[in-house]
């Protein structure tokens, strides 16, 4: 079976991937460069049981025999075996159970922009919406002006307004307040939601006549609130989100350790999200934020010296999703800009899913290489067929009909599909279901 290397003629394939062995014989070794397998990106695919786990722990194990740099986004912690010395390991939350001198992280709140926090808070409605909008403009503002507000919130009901417009036209908080990306006090929202429940003026002395340099009185629409902030305080006090909300025994950011972990010498870096819960969207949204971490690193060209992969466990959670209510729902594309222009700052992307059709076809028609496992569910092979331009019908027809572990390597650089053997990895992923026969 020939070496299927890089097609730049400039190229020195000293580093070749070996995956496993070609079904025809079963003897020849199938090796892929990282140009090949990476350099367009890649996904694999496979349904439960396919062996899509065992090979995304196959493709690891190669990167790290290698001067490489991998950050992988463990969704359910089943990669925690893998104890190469150059493979570091910091985890979100309290996971069951962790790797061997895995480090506890946390995702400071800072790290979230204001459509994570609409996705979050789902406020509904005609008053919450803007209400929850305004008090997130206060709070900036406060914490721009720690002196001013000195609680930390910007107190309305019946006060002057002369210090807020002042604060409010001082240098440039003006343009500041409406970027989403400055940070504010996100525990103080409770209090500053209630403060933006006022009359826009406070009556003067006569009947009818109003004081411009005033706030009124609470407006009654604070009723209308109170839902909004019981569900916010839910969600700071949510243990799917203590990883953001309540730093517990973590000392870094997961942006310090991407950073640390790009200037150092370890070759893997696995981010275990398995103790982040669904409630709240929670897990989606946090994934969706260290995905644009990793963008602004890259669009900064913190990867042009040393290209790299960042692969993304359980994928069809993370892209294509809008979460939030109706109104006020956010995108989570973090990862498919990452897919769309992070080739070009030398970020590449796999991702590993047992649900094609649940990415889009944008997203999975970026994919340079597709390495496809058993797939039983016909939409999932119409998807394969219309994202990948070698492979129809007849040749996907035996997608359901794969052993265990075989798997169809399909690309821009093969000529034809090519059935594998994937060879198993030294560290076997957490993948397996019960064992009934010991168990009963």
């Amino acid at each position: 079976m020939p070496e299927l290397t890089s097609k730049n003629p400039g190229v020195q394939s000293r580093v070749l991937l070996e995956l496993g062995t070609s079904t025809s014989d079963g003897e020849h070794p199938v090796r892929v460069t990282p140009e090949v397998l990476f350099g367009r990106h890649c996904a694999v695919l496979g349904a439960t049981g396919g062996g899509k786990s065992w090979t995304t722990a196959r493709l690891l194990e190669e990167c790290l025999r290698f001067d490489s740099k991998v950050i992988l986004l463990d969704a359910t912690g089943e990669y925690r075996d893998i104890a190469d010395a150059n493979a570091a390991h910091i985890h979100l939350g309290s996971p069951r159970v962790t790797s061997a001198g895995s480090s506890p992280v946390w995702l400071p709140a800072e790290n979230f922009t204001e459509s994570d926090f609409l996705a979050l808070f789902e406020p509904s409605g005609k008053v919450q919406g803007p209400k929850l909008k305004e008090a997130i403009r206060s709070l900036r503002l406060a914490k721009l002006e720690p002196e001013t507000f000195s609680k930390g919130f910007i107190e309305k009901i019946g006060q002057a307004k002369a210090s807020y417009g002042a604060a409010l036209s001082a240098g440039a908080n003006a343009e500041k307040l409406d970027d989403p990306r400055q940070p504010f006090d996100v525990r103080l929202l409770p209090e500053q939601l209630e403060q933006e429940c006022v009359y826009p003026e406070a009556f003067g002395r006569g009947p009818g006549v109003k004081d411009p340099t005033r706030w009124g009185g609470e407006s009654g629409e604070f009723s209308f609130c109170i839902p909004l902030t019981t569900r916010i305080r839910a969600v700071l006090g949510s243990p799917s989100l203590s990883c953001v909300f309540n730093r517990k025994f973590a000392t870094s950011s997961v942006l310090d350790e991407i950073e640390s972990f790009l200037s150092g010498p370890s070759r893997l870096l696995r981010i275990d999200l398995s103790d982040v819960g669904f409630e709240f969207y929670a897990r989606e949204v946090v994934a969706n934020a260290i995905g644009r971490q990793i963008l602004g690193l890259a669009r900064s060209g913190a990867f042009y010296r040393k290209p790299t992969v960042a692969f993304v466990d359980e994928a069809h959670n993370f892209l294509g999703k809008r979460v939030g209510s109706d109104d006020f729902a956010a995108k989570l594309d973090a990862f498919e800009l990452v897919a769309k222009e992070g080739r070009k700052y030398g970020l590449n992307i796999c991702l590993a899913t047992q649900r094609p059709r649940d990415i889009t076809e944008g997203v999975l028609s970026q994919m340079g290489t597709l390495i496809v496992h058993r797939l039983t569910n016909d939409r999932d092979r119409e998807v394969v067929e219309r994202a990948c331009g070698e492979i129809d019908k007849s040749s996907s027809a035996f997608l359901p009909s794969l052993k265990q572990g075989e798997a169809v390597l399909i690309g821009v650089d093969f000529p034809i599909p090519i059935t594998i053997q994937v060879a198993p990895p030294t560290a076997k992923p957490k993948s397996d279901g019960g064992q009934f026969q010991s168990a009963w």
